[in-house]
């Protein structure tokens, strides 16, 4: 009985290496589609993909500015330290995660339209009001630069850290790399170069940023 017991137990465990097997080959064949392989497909969603990015962008617009009106409405009405990092967290897990799942989509779809009017029209996208010129100025003003105006930045080796300016810690986890002029969170994770610093610190778009560093 034992003996029957083990070889049904074998015959099991074989059966399902074997559709294990069967499964992963079939998902190794389906073709993995490039941006460029989408973008030859975007003729035919072209406006589902306009109207998509319009939406999103509505709802990120609106969320940046009811999340900065929550953040300001915690600093003032939760008395202490605790309640505040709390209501900070939930904030990070529920809205803000939603707002940068978006984001994501925004870029994702944006990549395909400008792989599509590359491919089609040789077109290569900046944003209205700003130059390529523009942005490549904006990325090299030295991040540390930047962020000494707003942050009492401390030497840390070949790099800075501070006190994250995004979220609410004791330790400083916000670094700035002076060799890549960037600068990252190892607490919230937020990060950039010197454009996407300066739009978080002082809410700006990324055209404003962009003539900010540049005039």
């Amino acid at each position: 009985m034992v003996s029957e017991e083990n070889s049904s137990c074998q015959a099991s465990v074989e059966d399902y290496d074997f559709w294990l097997t069967l499964e992963k080959n079939w998902r190794g064949s389906i073709p993995k589609f490039t941006i460029d392989n989408v973008a030859e497909l975007f003729p035919a969603c072209v406006d589902v993909v306009h109207s998509k990015l319009r939406e999103l962008r509505e709802y990120v617009r609106k969320e940046r500015r009811r999340i900065k009106i929550v953040i300001q409405d915690i600093k003032a009405n939760d008395d202490d330290e605790l309640s505040r990092f709390a209501s900070m967290e939930w904030l990070k897990l529920t809205t803000i995660a939603d707002l940068a799942k978006a984001e994501r989509s925004i870029k994702h779809l944006q990549s395909v339209k400008d792989a599509y009017l590359s491919k089609k029209f040789g077109v290569v996208r900046t944003p209205k009001g700003v130059t390529s010129e523009q942005i490549t100025r904006a990325k090299q003003v030295p991040i540390v630069e930047v962020a000494s105006t707003e942050l009492n930045l401390r030497k840390s080796g070949a790099n800075y850290r501070e006190i994250c300016p995004f979220h609410k810690e004791k330790t400083p986890s916000c670094y700035f790399f002076p060799s890549s002029n960037t600068f990252h969170c190892f607490g919230c994770r937020t990060g950039g170069d010197t454009i996407a610093f300066l739009r978080l610190t002082k809410g700006l778009s990324f055209i404003e940023a962009v003539r900010f560093l540049t005039t």
